[in-house]
């Protein structure tokens, strides 16, 4: 999915875990102790990604205009932004 981050995540928090993990692969059973996963970042993560492109413009010498930063951070908004609730509350 663009945009998101896919990892494969293994459990290697104890050697119980990857015995287990054994296992299950010796069995038949597959990778269990590995999970497949989407990282998708939020509004609060692409707006601190903003401020970090920002400064680092600024500390390379271009700064970003005002203007050019709003407009950015309106159209990162707009476009994470849920979908309006439309039904009237009860």
């Amino acid at each position: 999915i663009e945009g998101c981050l896919p990892v494969e995540v293994s459990d290697r928090r104890s050697p119980e875990a990857e015995a287990e993990a054994a296992a299950r692969r010796a069995t038949g059973g597959g990778e269990s102790g590995t999970t497949l996963a989407c990282l998708v970042p939020d509004r609060e993560t692409l707006l601190q990604e903003l401020a970090l492109r920002s400064e680092s413009a600024a500390a390379a010498g271009a700064p970003w205009s005002d203007e050019l930063l709003l407009e950015t951070e309106a159209a990162l908004l707009l476009a994470t932004a849920p979908p309006p609730c439309l039904r009237a509350a009860e």
